[in-house]
Parts: C-alpha cells; structure tokens; sequence
C-alpha cells in the first residue's frame, strides 16, 4: 500500500477506505462472506492507520473496533481461530490505544483485557507458547494500567505480577531471552509499585532489586545504555526504600547510591 512508504499517506490510506468499503459492500451483495470479513478487517486495520496519522483519531480508532468485529464473527463461526485471535489482538491493542488518549480508560483498558484474555486461552490450548507470553505480558502492562488509575490498585497489581511471571516463564523457556528481560524489566517495576501500596513490602522491594538487576545485567551485555539506566533507577529506588524501612540500612544506602551513579552516567541526555 503505497501509504505504508510514506508518499502522502493521509490521502492514500483514505483512498483504500474508500475502495474497501466498496469491496465490501460489494462481498454483501454477492453473500460473499469469507470476502466481507478480509475487507472488514483490512479495514478496520486501515482506520487505524488514519488514526495513527492523527486524523480524527478517536473517531478511526472507534470505527476500526466496529469493523473488526464485522470480520471477528465470521471467522468465530468458521472456526478459523488464527484469524480469530489475530483479530481480537488488533482489537485489544486499539482499545488500549483509545485509553491512552484518555477515552473512558477503565472501561477501554477493561475491554483491552478481555480481548487478551480470550487469545491467550487459544494460544494456551494449542500451546503457542510465543503468542502466550506475548499476550500475558500485556495483560500485565494492562492491569498495571488499571492500578495507576487508582482501580482496585492492589488486586490489579498482583494481577499484573501473576500475567508477567506467566510471560517470563514461557520466554525462558523458549529460550527468548530478549523478551524475558524486557518482562524482568516491568516485573521490577511493578514489585516496586505493590512494595508502596504495602503489600509485602520488604520482600517486593527485594524482588525489584533481583528483577531490575537481572535486567540490568543483560541491558549492559547488549550496550543497550537507555534500558541500562532505566532499571538502575528503579534498583536504586528500591534499594532506597529498603535503607528507609530500616533493612541494612547503611548497605541498602550505599547500593542506592551506586545504582543511582551508573544510571545517571548513562541515562541518554
């Protein structure tokens, strides 16, 4: 599609919405359902597109949605799951999408979840254990959203580190050590988060540490600086947090502060 190489891509992604309704307006006519779900989902791909343009992107992201699940039904009573998961991730990712942009967060973030939930239970009976990791590690990104907007903090948080110990489990065992990072990187993050909501606090603050350092370790190995600096900082939060609450105090003092320098030496400017 000529607007995925960038040559007036505006123009050019309202141009296939235009020829894609047609199609598929076309694919009703003639009962050609298998027809009518592609050009839906083609579609409702495309609205995203526009929306990424930021053109009406609330609007484009809303009729994405409704088009996708024009297609979503179809495959569902064709049994033709691999569409049907593809299809309800694009979904969950666009009402992910509409969260950030402040749309009805809960209940888009909500929506988002649910979406998730449903491909991981295929990816998990047909033991596409990629897929499942992939999903599960969202679905922590998605419950620790919740939480930060004060829903249910704590159960969501707990939450969040049940889907994301799920997603590090599956890498490592695919021998994904990118991705499992990556999931130890949010893991010490959100261990630190349940630390200050209370829960458990001194063991999630060590678990941010042995989390985040883990992270740490691999982010150096790949000269990856700005991931580098990233989990240091929360390492020298958590190690702080510990000095604070009186666990060796000093020892916890000085690693903060360690933690603290590397991530300042290379935090990008």
């Amino acid at each position: 599609m000529l607007a995925n190489v960038g040559i007036e891509p505006k123009q050019n992604l309202l141009f296939s919405i235009v020829a894609l309704q047609d199609a598929a307006e076309h694919y009703k006519i003639q009962d050609n359902q298998k027809g009518y779900a592609r050009a839906q989902k083609n579609l409702g791909v495309t609205y995203s597109l526009l929306a990424n343009q930021d053109v009406q992107p609330n609007h484009n992201l809303a009729l994405s949605i409704s088009a996708q699940k024009q297609s979503i039904q179809y495959y569902k009573g064709q049994e033709d799951w691999t569409d049907y998961v593809n299809v309800q991730i694009n979904i969950a990712f666009i009402y992910r999408a509409l969260a950030d942009r402040g749309v009805e967060r809960e209940q888009n973030l909500r929506l988002s979840i649910e979406a998730l939930q449903d491909a991981m239970q295929y990816y998990k009976k047909v033991q596409n254990w990629e897929g499942y990791a992939k999903v599960q590690n969202n679905l922590g990104i998605l419950y620790g959203s919740l939480a930060a907007l004060g829903v249910e903090p704590e159960s969501n948080l707990q939450l969040s580190i049940t889907a994301l110990q799920e997603a590090a489990h599956h890498y490592e065992g695919e021998k994904n050590r990118a991705n499992y990072i990556n999931v130890q990187n949010n893991l010490g993050v959100t261990y630190g988060l349940l630390a200050q909501h209370n829960v458990e606090p001194e063991q999630n603050l060590r678990r941010s540490v042995v989390a985040s350092q883990n992270a740490a370790e691999h982010y150096k190995k790949e000269n990856d600086w700005a991931s580098y600096a990233f989990v240091q900082d929360n390492a020298a939060r958590a190690y702080r947090l510990l000095a604070e609450r009186g666990v060796d105090s000093d020892k916890n003092m000085l690693l903060a502060n360690m933690a603290l320098r590397e991530s300042e030496l290379y935090r990008p400017n």
